[in-house]
């Protein structure tokens, strides 16, 4: 024999072995050598392409498809007697794909007739030997040839089709680095190996929305009256409603309407998740030939491109199907055949995704691509599934119907899945799984230790550059602005790559001052939320101008057209730069513009040798929350002297005359040195500041009378922040030698050591915390609270261990017991002999009832659930308990998720006379708060109300608890209306039943005009026709009962606290109009009205936008010193309430500052009182 026939003979006997599962022993070469040898004459006369492909390769081709597992598979089926289930397609894809491998492109190749060699051959061996015979069942042979007898070439298609998903997944299974830096150590990432999938939340259900605008329009058709087509118009749009984010793979999966919009914002995955899809789908086609006519065949189409060739093509019928064609041949060197794609679209197979709708820059050429789109997709079959992706900011939902369309936006990565991306990051990067992990760990851990940071992560687009830095390097920088030096410089040298553009003049420090120049812009228009505020393009044009004259040497006209081009590349990169929506630029995350705003003020400083600029930046803005953090970054980015001396300037400012009792300039430099204590290398300095914040945090008198206050509260949170060694090693000595002082108190004594154990010395602190809570002598609350911050401190057993024994001492207070209970229930240490031990007490009725109570519920939170319910409903159903610890008893009960056990419990006791009037009001109110929507429940609530021998202020409480049920029941609304319509009962009941009507949420008509007829009506009183007002306009008559209300609020004859009522519940309501606003400003400006309704008046102005009417109101009030203290504060909180936060200071220092010595010994409380008002 030749070579390449005992080549043949040898792979024949593999192949043969391996299909009988080595039933058939004994082959030999010259009995096999027939076998293939047919079939290698179809691939040699096929391939062999004029001396292009060699006999080497042919083999190499051979030998791969006929060892192939799948191959064998399916001749197994032959052998088993199933060869109608043989799928001669499934083994064409498979040789397809191998002669791609080899870069064999394959012109004309008879596969179906190389298969039947092999058939004949082993048919021929079956006649021939036994062991095949018995082997080889002759079962559908027949139609084993019938498959044979198709034409027989492999068609364009079939090797277009492996050629097309095989190109799909070379050029987009790694991880695009587009607008972040390659790695030093450039590592191909697989992109699929680092994806984690986010979760979308859907705003407006489909039907929901088209439904109720549908029926929104046809009112507005009608002729009805406004307030009755406002009512049917909330009737029609009653079912909307929001939904919790799910993970996209549900949603994809889920649900007949195959059509989605997904939105996002800059850097949010959005294009990451459809090269996910595309290469899941790819795949899933290559691996599983045999089911590729079930699975969605991918189609991308990158909408830029896609807009970038309809601009430039001729053709004026160019559409997306030309487009596909064009860009497989541009994009990936593949000339498809005719038809291709059409196959897929026109059975349903075609998985369409379109990516980047917001980047069609001009609205009219965008909303013709939409309609391109939306022709393409309706001219196919309905049965494909299509995703169009766009940012937020540069869509219009109305743009795609929701009808069609299902509308889901990107939600942030949560803390799970950034987790996951850290652990699948290292996993891809590291072939060690051990190092992996540990890199990962210490990523998480920093993460955890810098929350600005952590929030940063939050953005997959970031995650993916904090990814970087780390890996390359070793570690986050502890510096924040380091960390955002390293970031912003890899994001600008990927500019490099734009040449036509940014050349060798445009150095990498120009970039960087045109970046700061914007954010210091951007910043002091002092809006925006955490994705940063946004400029339209003529502003932006106005900054670069000069810039771009004076780099490249151009005239206006000249850098108008370079700009132009400029920001084209800007829309067309994920940078630090973005253009959020059409003509709309802003930076990725806010923590960029603050962090360029601060570079651009620091450098004010150091270019001009002068620290003057940044001291004016200081007194500006130091107490606008806006700015916090880039003042921060800011002194940062000085030299640290120079730092140092702004610091001393804040530190001495006190232009109010209040900074004793706030400490706000304190805290701005506390929160400097939380994460630049080293930075400033001036040790005594950091120390001093940190002595006087601790004096000025701790009162030990103050925090035993009043449980606590907020200096300390502010320390707390100030410790958790303090991310510099070196000033947490000086933070931990102070701290830790007041814990281990036995001198001090108790109290300090705990507080500490729960610093120092958040501070990074868990064991210490325990100790400290151990020896305090074991000690029989000391407060029994400190005692408690010892025990309890253990357990937080991840010790749990030993919390457990002593609160349990507190709870269990009969000597300590009945109070203390029960605390101890709850404290150990709410570790939530889930260990039998915890459990059993609760469980005893709970089942012990020698122990105080509230005892029981607790425990029981501890263990409830324990998770046994069923032992614990038994107890407490035998408690609340025992008569010879009080009456309070039965409604208790119930209400946990409920809160078990027994909410209609509960209820009768609850309800039974309402309806027991011998229970005193407060507490069957109490159960009353708790029944109604369980929200169990039964009509019975409702009924005997009701019952009780209309019951006249009932005590008035009962019945009142039952009706209100059967509104409160939000039973859409109209049985239930008659018989409140009923109730609130009757003349001869009590006003307070009457009134509840009207309020009741209304919280029912039944927008009946009927029922809301009933109300509406006693809200006009003159003669009722007038807290009653207030309450019909507010439930007419819950009802969605809003324009009506405005009406009403501004009539009674207008009215002098009406008492003032009804008159403030009203203006209240106007906007509560959330009615504005100018109309409303006037009249209720007219009364605010009445000097003949009472200071009161005023107060209140101007609120509610002020809350409708016009604020700066409002204030002037409020200050005229708040300084009148005819109006007792009390009111004046009231008005400077209602100037608070409305936004302007520093005029209400300035009225709350000055009534405090004009009484020295009431307040003297009084700063905490001048604190607690001021501190809402001003904490920044």
């Amino acid at each position: 024999m030749t070579t390449v026939e005992t080549i043949l003979a040898g792979l024949a006997i593999n192949f043969l072995t391996a299909v009988t599962k080595g039933t058939v022993k004994g082959l030999k070469k010259n009995e096999m050598k027939a076998l293939l040898k047919g079939a290698y004459g179809e691939f040699e006369h096929s391939l062999k392409d004029k001396g292009k492909t060699d006999e080497e390769t042919l083999l190499q081709v051979f030998e791969k498809f006929f060892t192939d597992n799948r191959l064998t598979y399916e001749f197994q089926l032959i052998f088993a007697g199933k060869g109608n289930q043989v799928d001669f397609n499934v083994l064409e894809e498979i040789f397809v794909g191998i002669c791609i491998d080899k870069k064999i492109e394959i012109k004309d190749f008879n596969f179906f007739q190389a298969m039947s060699h092999v058939i004949k051959e082993i048919e021929t061996l079956v006649q021939k030997k036994e062991p095949f015979w018995q082997a080889f069942q002759l079962v559908h042979l027949d139609k084993i040839y019938k498959q044979l007898e198709k034409p027989g070439m492999v068609t364009n298609k079939t090797y277009a089709r492996q050629t097309y998903l095989r190109q799909l997944i070379t050029h987009n299974q790694h991880l695009q680095f587009t607008g972040i830096p390659d790695p030093k150590e450039k590592k191909d990432i697989a992109l699929p190996s680092v994806f984690v999938m986010q979760r979308v939340k859907e705003s407006v259900p489909v039907s929901d929305y088209e439904r109720m605008m549908r029926e929104r329009a046809e009112i507005a058709d009608k002729d009805f009256s406004g307030d009755e087509i406002q009512l049917r118009q909330m009737m029609a749009g009653q079912k909307e409603e929001k939904k919790e984010p799910v993970k996209f793979d549900k949603v994809f999966a889920e649900g007949e309407n195959r059509r989605f919009v997904v939105l996002g914002k800059p850097g949010s995955g959005k294009s990451t998740l459809l090269k996910y899809l595309m290469l899941r789908s790819a795949l899933k086609i290559l691996d599983n030939p045999r089911a590729s006519h079930q699975l969605l065949f991918p189609i991308l189409v990158e909408i830029r491109k896609f807009e970038n060739s309809l601009s430039k093509t001729n053709k004026t019928d160019y559409n997306l199907l030309h487009y596909l064609y064009d860009s497989m041949s541009r994009y990936y060197n593949v000339t498809l055949p005719p038809g291709f794609f059409e196959e897929y679209l026109d059975n349903g197979r075609a998985l369409l995704m379109f990516d980047g709708l917001d980047e069609v820059a001009a609205e009219a050429r965008r909303a013709e691509v939409r309609q391109m789109i939306s022709t393409f997709v309706t001219s196919r079959s309905k049965e494909n599934t299509v995703i169009v992706t766009s940012r937020i900011a540069g869509y219009s939902r109305a743009q795609f119907s929701t009808t069609d369309y299902r509308h889901f936006t990107l939600e942030d990565f949560n803390e799970d899945e950034v987790e996951k991306f850290i652990h699948k990051w290292y996993q891809s990067q590291l072939t060690n799984p051990e190092e992996a992990k540990t890199r990962a760990d210490d990523l998480k851990e920093a993460l955890e230790r810098k929350p600005r940071i952590r929030e940063l992560a939050k953005n997959p687009l970031l995650l993916t550059i904090i990814g970087i830095i780390h890996r390359y390097e070793a570690q986050l920088p502890e510096d924040r602005l380091i960390l955002y030096d390293k970031a912003t410089e890899s994001l600008l040298y990927t500019w490099d790559n734009v040449k036509e553009i940014i050349d060798e003049k445009f150095k990498l420090e120009d970039r960087w001052r045109f970046l700061e120049k914007v954010a210091f812009h951007l910043q002091s228009l002092e809006k925006g939320d955490e994705a940063g505020t946004v400029i339209d393009g003529d502003e932006l044009y106005k900054i670069l101008f000069p810039d771009f004259c004076r780099i490249f040497d151009v005239d206006r006209r000249q850098a108008k057209a370079l700009v132009d081009e400029f920001l084209d590349k800007i829309r067309t990169r994920a940078g630090l730069l973005v253009e959020q929506a059409p003509d709309q630029y802003g930076f990725v995350h806010k923590t960029f513009q603050e962090y360029f705003a601060a570079k651009w003020m620091a450098n004010e400083v150091i270019v001009n040798l002068d620290l003057q600029p940044m001291i004016d930046y200081v007194d500006k803005y130091i107490d606008n929350a806006f700015w916090q953090e880039t003042l921060l970054l800011a002194l940062r980015a000085l030299p640290n002297k120079q730092a140092k001396k702004v610091l001393e300037h804040i530190l001495n400012r006190d232009p109010k005359g209040i900074e004793e009792y706030l400490y706000h300039n304190h805290y701005f430099v506390m929160k400097f040195i939380a994460e630049q204590g080293r930075w400033l290398d001036n040790k005594d300095f950091v120390e001093n500041q940190i002595d006087d914040f601790f004096d000025f945090s701790w009162n030990d008198s103050e925090w035993r009378s009043y449980g606590g206050h907020r200096t300390w509260e502010r320390f707390n949170k100030w410790i958790s922040t303090v991310t510099d060694s070196f000033s947490r090693s000086i933070l931990t000595e102070k701290l830790l030698s007041l814990a281990e002082d036995e001198t001090q108190s108790g109290w300090l004594r705990r507080s500490c050591a729960a610093a120092v154990g958040e501070l990074g010395l868990k064991e210490k602190a325990v100790e400290i915390l151990l020896k305090l809570a074991e000690n029989e002598t000391e407060d029994e609350w400190i005692r408690r609270g010892c025990a309890a911050t253990v357990g937080e401190l991840g010790l749990k057993e030993k919390a457990v261990e002593i609160l349990l024994k507190l709870a269990e001492d009969g000597m300590q207070s009945g109070r203390l017991r029960r605390s101890c209970a709850e404290a150990v229930g709410n570790l939530g240490l889930k260990e039998k002999a915890v459990a059993s031990r609760l469980l005893k007490l709970a089942e012990d009725e020698t122990q105080d009832e509230w005892l029981r109570r607790a425990s029981a519920v501890a263990v409830g939170k324990l998770g046994l659930k069923e032992k614990v319910v038994e107890i407490l409903v035998k408690l609340a159903e025992d008569e010879t308990q009080s009456g309070k610890l039965r409604q208790s008893c119930a209400e946990a009960v409920g809160n078990l998720g027994l909410k209609k056990k509960a209820v009768e419990i609850l309800v039974k006791l309402v309806e027991d006379e011998m229970q005193s009037g407060r507490l069957r009001r109490n159960c009353a109110e708790a029944a109604g708060n369980l929200g169990l929507k039964e009509k019975t429940v409702a009924s005997r609530l009701l019952k009780l109300a209309e019951d006249e021998t009932q005590l008035g202020r009962l019945r009142r409480g039952c009706a209100e608890a059967a509104g409160n049920l939000g039973l859409k029941e109209k049985t239930v609304a008659d018989q409140l209306l009923k109730l609130a319509e009757d003349e001869t009962q009590d006003v307070g009941l009457r009134r509840v039943c009207a309020e009741g009507v209304g919280n029912l949420g039944l927008k009946e008509r009927r029922v809301a005009y009933k109300l509406l007829l006693l809200a006009e009506d003159d003669a009722q009183d007038g807290w009653l026709r207030r309450s019909c007002a507010e439930a007419v306009g819950n009802m969605g008559l809003k324009e009506k009962a405005v009406e009403i209300l501004l009539k009674l609020a207008e009215d002098g004859m009406q008492s003032g606290g009804l008159r403030r009522s009203c203006a209240a519940t106007i906007e509560n309501l959330r009615f504005k109009g100018k109309r409303v606003a006037d009249r209720l400003l007219e009364l605010a400006q009445d000097e003949t009205q009472p200071g009161g309704l005023r107060r209140g008046c101007a609120a509610v102005v002020g809350n409708m936008g016009l604020k700066e009417k409002a204030v002037e109101i409020l200050l005229k009030l708040a300084g009148d010193e005819t109006h007792s203290e009390r009111f004046r504060k009231s008005c400077a909180q209602a100037a608070w309430n409305i936004g302007l936060k520093e005029r209400a200071v300035d009225i709350f220092s000055k009534l405090y500052l004009a009484k020295p010595d009431k307040y003297e010994k009084e700063t905490r409380k001048i604190y607690n009182s001021l501190w809402d008002l001003t904490a920044v």
